[in-house]
């Protein structure tokens, strides 16, 4: 599998949530088939996002699994800001950089929802400096 982007991350979280087991399957064969380093901050997102238990991902995807928690020590407590460390500590892309910023707005947008008088808009840019 080639890098993933936006669209693909969100059919494989869809996949990883759905109730129907055999779409659970297929997205975690889709994670082993795919390179760590290149999809890192979507994988590491995908095991914090999806509400999928440590031990199916260890029980499908053991060797990920194994290294994501060597990069983050536990893949139960993954953090926004631990993921963007793991950006800096292997020099990831900025569009990576992006498409964190994008997951964490769209996480403070969840959390306020709760508020149904507020409303708030955010938006999250990294500055590139090319």
């Amino acid at each position: 599998m080639e890098k993933l982007d936006k669209n693909t991350y969100a059919n494989m979280l869809a996949m990883l949530e759905s109730p129907d087991e055999e779409n659970k399957v297929v997205a975690f064969e889709c994670i082993k088939n795919t390179d760590l380093k290149t999809n890192m901050v979507y994988i590491i997102l995908l095991m914090k996002e999806a509400n999928i238990k440590r031990e199916f991902w260890v029980e499908h995807v053991p060797e990920i699994t194994r290294t994501v928690e060597s990069i983050i020590h536990k893949i139960y407590d993954i953090s926004f800001s631990r993921i963007l460390n793991v950006i800096h500590r292997y020099t990831l892309s900025l569009e990576d950089k992006q498409f964190l910023m994008d997951r964490y707005a769209k996480y403070l947008e969840k959390c306020l929802e709760l508020d149904k008088d507020l409303v708030i808009e955010i938006k999250i840019k990294t500055n590139d400096k090319s």
